[in-house]
């Protein structure tokens, strides 16, 4: 089994984002669908909406812009999302690849 080590930086999506993220215009689809704009990952505890983070070591203000980033596009496809960038979570995650199947742990 292959896996890849990798860092997410994301939101958790409760009911709330949930619902908001259903509602998404069409036009903004997109930055749903597309991992280089926003990714969905589902661990044990939940699931959590953001990004990945490549690299062995990250900096600090790589991961300051990255907030800012992510929650401005999360405002844009979930309008009225009120949450701010100090409820981002940093996580490090092991991606293992089995076949078709990707199964993301820590």
């Amino acid at each position: 089994m292959a896996t890849t080590k990798f860092f997410f930086l994301g939101f958790e999506v409760d009911e709330d984002l949930e619902r908001r993220l259903k509602n998404c215009s069409k036009s903004d689809k997109t930055f749903l669908e597309q991992p280089q704009y926003l990714e969905r990952i589902h661990l044990d505890e939940g699931h959590l909406i953001g990004r990945r983070l490549d690299g062995e070591g990250i900096s600090v203000s790589t991961i300051e812009d990255s907030v800012r980033n992510v929650a401005s596009l999360i405002k844009r496809v979930a309008p009225g999302w009120q949450k701010s960038t100090q409820h981002a979570v940093l996580k490090a995650l092991e991606e293992e690849i089995t076949h078709n199947d990707v199964i993301v742990g820590f």
